[in-house]
């Protein structure tokens, strides 16, 4: 993916989020707080731009989101975070005053990078389809249960927050477009609709 087409993705995102963040929620809270928690697509990891050890980008959706809506940002998402980490290390700062949140979570409760690079490799050395499928039981199973805990967690310490949670990309068009990488057209198919 192109440096362009990295910042266009996340130019997209924060267009679409600054969009639920402008209606500010009608209780009396600071309309500049804002709260960025979850894993690598919330920290920007991709745009290569990091300035910690998570890998948060100043091109990432919540920067760009706060630029465009003048609002202050507590910018807590880190790469590699999964619901067990949101719920130790990103809550703290939620407050009854926050007024916004925003978050991805669950790409990796469910695997995400294992499961890309299995799926990578060479067909004849790889079992993509296992790890397909074993990803797919923890995201019916158990993920359903996480994300109720730390949906609960925010709603309990940031009442009267908006929040609003993004979704994962479709990382596949339909071509393979790196010579280092094996991923056949089925299994593209099954990780976009996974």
């Amino acid at each position: 993916m192109s440096t362009t087409t990295r910042t266009s993705l996340a130019a997209l995102c924060a267009t679409a989020l600054a969009g639920t963040l402008a209606a500010a929620p009608t209780q009396a809270v600071d309309s500049t707080d804002y709260v960025a928690l979850g894993d690598s697509f919330s920290a920007g990891t991709g745009t290569f731009a990091r300035t910690d050890s998570c890998y948060r980008s100043p091109y990432g959706y919540p920067v760009l989101v706060a630029g465009q809506q003048g609002l202050a940002l507590d910018y807590q998402a880190c790469s590699g975070a999964d619901t067990s980490d949101v719920l130790a290390d990103q809550l703290g700062t939620l407050s009854p005053g926050t007024a916004h949140v925003s978050m991805t979570i669950g790409g990796n409760d469910v695997g995400f990078a294992d499961v890309l690079t299995e799926c990578a490799l060479p067909g004849w050395v790889s079992d993509c389809d296992g790890e397909i499928d074993d990803s797919l039981v923890t995201l019916r199973t158990q993920l359903p249960g996480r994300l109720d805990q730390v949906y609960g967690e925010i709603a309990d310490r940031a009442p009267n927050a908006q929040v609003a949670i993004a979704g994962y990309p479709y990382l596949f068009n339909g071509q393979d477009c790196s010579f280092a990488t094996f991923f056949s057209g089925r299994e593209m198919s099954r990780l976009n609709a996974g």
